[in-house]
């Protein structure tokens, strides 16, 4: 059985680590194209696209679907994000469209682990990216970071 919780994660050094989180959009098509093979995984990564896309709309009855872009973080971390300035999510407050985004990656991530990939190495891959993604919030603005927090909690 899969779980969700990374055993092998060092959340002590990753406390430790006073380095800034910083995220990269990916803009050029040929990489954007590799994004998602990328960080899911060949075999999941339209599940991981398809869950990310159905968090967002379980977060917001304001979400109709559009263009996301695609995030590289500074840690190894990624994200995906819809490309709309803010959004109303229904249950915690107006964020901005990467905060939005951060907080369905996150679920979309948590949603394979539950699933169950196959692989011990994209699940360690997968495990320790929603952890990578959990220590981005910290960089978002205040009113984005405390309403995605409650959003994941």
């Amino acid at each position: 059985m899969s779980t969700a919780l990374n055993l092998d994660y060092d959340y002590d050094e990753a406390c430790d680590n006073q380095e800034p989180v910083t995220a990269t959009l990916i803009s050029c098509d040929e990489l954007r194209l590799e994004f998602l093979p990328t960080f899911f995984g060949v075999r999941y990564m339209m599940a991981g696209e398809r869950h990310a896309y159905a968090a967002m709309g379980r977060l917001s009855s304001e979400y109709n679907g559009g263009h996301w872009n695609f995030y590289t973080l500074s840690n190894g971390g990624f994200y995906m994000a819809p490309r709309i300035k803010e959004i109303k999510l229904d249950e915690f407050g107006t964020v901005s469209g990467n905060a939005a985004g951060v907080a369905a990656t996150m679920f979309a991530i948590n949603r394979l682990l539950c699933d169950g990939v196959q692989g011990v190495a994209l699940e360690k891959e997968l495990s320790e990216n929603y952890y990578r993604l959990r220590d981005f919030i910290s960089e978002l603005p205040e009113s984005d970071r405390n309403r995605v927090y409650r959003a994941i909690d």
